[in-house]
């Protein structure tokens, strides 16, 4: 596993999202491509591209990709319990139905811990 830059407390986290950490937190989730690409704000190709990387580190900036760390960190670093994952999958499938891309959006944030919606869009402008 690679190594953080110093600041970082967390000494079990990579630097970089790898293909199969991408596979990993999706399936977590039990969510479809298209919702999770939905949800992330990336084309279902996006997925597919990063999926198939492997071991690979991924191509991901920006918002994607700080959500992308979010939620391994939640995920894989913390350990949450698969059922609570797979519960807050639904509620992100049914948010993107019933609310469209922005509501799922709202639900992953949540889920990965990274408070309110306006909070991760000022991330955006720092």
């Amino acid at each position: 596993m690679d190594h953080l830059t110093s600041d970082d407390p967390r000494p079990d986290r990579p630097r970089e999202i790898r293909g199969k950490d991408v596979s990993h937190i999706r399936a977590a989730l039990n969510l479809y491509r298209a919702e999770f690409a939905d949800a992330l704000g990336v084309s279902i190709p996006t997925i597919t591209r990063w999926e198939r990387q492997g071991s690979a580190p991924i191509r991901a900036r920006g918002h994607p990709a700080r959500l992308l760390m979010a939620l391994f960190d939640r995920i894989v670093v913390e350990g949450v319990m698969l059922s609570d994952a797979r519960t807050s999958g639904r509620y992100i499938a049914q948010s993107l139905l019933r609310n469209g891309k922005l509501a799922a959006c709202r639900e992953l944030i949540h889920f990965a811990g990274m408070g309110t919606l306006r909070r991760f869009v000022d991330l955006d402008e720092e």
